[in-house]
């Protein structure tokens, strides 16, 4: 939209020829929104005749009434208005009926429609990728269906579930053989909560996988011929230190002195002297204690 349309309605995609279906429900939801979408939902409501049993109220009831509808149709036109380029707006009757104008447009774009409607059939029928989640790709064709239904081409949920096992692709095989297997029938919802269910067992098994045979490879090269890298106790092993040798050019430290040799005789002889003078000692006096 242009910058001078209406506040809350700047992110209507402009119709610009090729996106009709895009811009109608983009103006719908935002018409819904804000409640000005009355007079495309009801006709302009009638007045009671005079003379009706009740007629006070039902003219009160009707002035109401019409005054929201007026109010809706006026919005919408503008709306709409504000939300088609120049080029198109020209090609379009004027019509002062929301509805009607409306109406006008989607007659200026029915091939466009029958594209739009042949390219949600192809996104329906295309496979799933992995990009995103199996759930997201589940409602995302869900709302293509939707889409489509709006077109007058409607797809029943069975007919839809049958398209997401056929969108899915060869690891959900054993999957879809299981459920072939069963007598009943899912419904949407509960068909997104196995396919959820299924998609995270094929992630953990395949995390597994990958640990494993990584596990594998750094076996191999540890076992590998010629492979000289040493295990954790042979590269942590400490070798003692090896004593500091010391010679007289090197050691910076005075050897001690060298002890003198130890003579026998003279240590016996000097013991035997120490002996004979205490034995003396010891007799004179018990002379002394004697005499006295």
């Amino acid at each position: 939209m242009t910058a001078s349309g209406p506040h809350g309605f700047e992110n209507i995609e402009p119709l610009t020829g090729n996106n009709f279906q895009t811009w109608k429900d983009s103006l719908l939801l935002h018409l819904g929104w804000h409640e000005v979408d009355l007079a495309l939902r009801e006709s302009k409501p009638e007045e009671p005749p005079k003379g009706a049993t009740g007629y006070a109220e039902l003219k009160k009831a009707y002035d109401t009434k019409v005054e929201q509808w007026e109010r809706s149709n006026r919005m919408a036109l503008l709306i709409m208005n504000f939300s088609i380029s120049t080029e198109i707006k020209g090609a379009i009757p004027t019509k002062e009926n929301a509805a009607e104008y409306l109406k006008s447009v989607e007659e200026q774009f029915k091939g466009s429609k029958k594209v739009y409607a042949d390219e949600l059939l192809h996104k329906l029928l295309a496979k799933y990728d992995g990009q995103g989640s199996v759930r997201e790709h589940i409602l995302s064709m869900s709302n293509d269906a939707a889409k489509l239904k709006t077109m007058k081409c409607d797809l029943n949920e069975e007919l839809l579930v049958l398209l997401v096992f056929r969108s899915l692709p060869s690891q959900f095989n054993p999957f879809k053989i299981n459920y072939n297997s069963l007598e009943t029938k899912w419904k949407l919802p509960e068909l997104i909560a196995h396919c959820v269910q299924e998609e995270e067992r094929m992630k953990s098994e395949q995390k597994d996988q990958v640990f494993h045979v990584n596990s594998g490879k750094r076996k191999q090269e540890n076992n590998a011929p010629g492979n000289n890298v040493p295990n954790k106790k042979q590269f942590f092993k400490k070798t003692p230190p090896k004593p500091k040798q010391c010679n007289e050019a090197s050691c910076s430290r005075p050897a001690p002195p060298a002890a003198a040799p130890l003579n026998l005789k003279n240590a016996a002889g000097e013991m035997f002297a120490t002996f004979a003078k205490i034995l003396v000692m010891s007799r004179q006096t018990v002379l002394v204690f004697s005499s006295g």
